[in-house]
């Protein structure tokens, strides 16, 4: 059987959602019926004296080189595009890698609506050239197929989408069990109107949803409350500041991802105004668990929602409110999109995910 060594990041990097993808996509390679490929992780080693940023640094472009298992007949896959600059130490005609999203290069070139421009660090730009070298590329979206090719020059025809796909661990809640999460999350106030949002990151667009809240508050909505995973930070603590709303905020802290589909159950909505996606789970978990999902219409999010979510111009604070205020009020539409987006979730599976990217490693034999 051949060997295909999946190279991880390092655990030290914390970048939560590459290894989510890792671990899933390498639990469903291992359980693909295949005898033609044997499945390798690799994570590399981290030296507690190199924790910190300028020692991430150092570990990335120079220690995890050194530490690559190399054997002229491997297929490597790099699973973070953030590691790009690997392809330049390993043979490109046996590498592939996935991209999962280009934001600091969109943002770069003005390409987020919104968001002035920053420049990327040149070590992050020399990783991002790593990935026209791969003989193929695996992109979360046809978005971002689109700003591969756009912004670094990628060969679309060496580029295939494959979509991730949702843990299974999201599952609906019956209504008593809805019942005692939401005594769990929010103690003496079950009965309140909960809408959670995910990352306060300034893609996640947090003005438009203080602003949205503030609105619906001002209309009468005195019940609804702002879920918020995450401790509040200096940028989050200036939009409150700026805008408010302080009071309206329900700070759950850092959930582990264990207790996630727990605390999406005991919400009523997940409202995700992100100003750009590469992908977007949490909208398909949501929906998985049976939670209606008001998001915008920005970077990949229409592929994933569909024509199921309720999505919006980013900015569009009157249209999110007039949508959150239907969802809480009107139970019939609620049952529609609940329905629906059991649905569009269904469609996102890791099991599908494998075989196509079985099939890369076919074709690159």
């Amino acid at each position: 059987m051949k060997p295909i060594v999946l190279l991880k990041d390092f655990k030290e990097d914390y970048r939560f959602s590459m290894d989510i993808y890792a671990e899933s996509l390498s639990k469903a390679l291992q359980e693909y019926d295949s005898d033609a490929f044997e499945i390798h992780d690799f994570t590399p080693k981290m030296p507690a004296f190199l924790q910190n940023k300028w020692g991430m640094r150092f570990a990335r472009y120079i220690l995890y080189p050194l530490q690559i298992p190399r054997k002229t007949t491997t297929l490597y896959h790099i699973i973070d595009h953030g590691y790009g600059h690997l392809i330049f130490l390993l043979n490109p005609n046996k590498t592939v890698i996935t991209v999962h999203d280009l934001i600091p290069v969109v943002r770069w070139k003005n390409g987020i609506p919104h968001v002035p421009s920053k420049r990327i660090p040149l070590l992050a730009l020399f990783s991002l050239q790593g990935i026209k070298r791969a003989k193929r590329v695996i992109t979360d979206s046809e978005c971002t197929t689109r700003d591969i090719v756009h912004y670094i020059g990628c060969d679309p025809e060496k580029i295939k989408v494959v979509y991730p796909g949702i843990d299974p661990m999201f599952q609906p809640y019956s209504s008593e069990e809805k019942t005692l999460a939401k005594a769990r999350w929010f103690g003496d106030d079950p009965h309140g109107q909960y809408v959670l949002i995910m990352g306060d990151q300034f893609y996640k667009n947090p003005e438009t949803v203080l602003e949205t809240i503030q609105l619906l508050n001002q209309q009468g909505h005195k019940s609804i409350r702002i879920v918020k995973t995450r401790e509040p930070d200096n940028y989050w603590n200036s939009l409150i500041n700026k805008y408010g709303g302080k009071d309206l905020v329900i700070h759950v802290g850092d959930v582990s991802r264990e207790k996630i589909p727990d605390l999406i159950n005991a919400v009523d909505l997940l409202f995700f105004p992100s100003l750009y996606e590469g992908f977007g789970w949490p909208p398909l978990e949501a929906m998985a668990c049976g939670i209606p999902v008001v998001s915008s219409n920005a970077g990949s999010l229409p592929e994933v929602i569909g024509n199921v979510g309720i999505m919006h111009d980013p900015k569009d604070v009157t249209g999110f409110a007039h949508e959150i205020d239907r969802i809480l009020n009107d139970t019939e539409y609620r049952d529609l999109l609940i329905a629906q987006g059991f649905k569009q979730a269904s469609k996102f599976t890791w099991q599908s995910a494998a075989s196509e990217i079985v099939e890369i490693y076919k074709e690159m034999s």
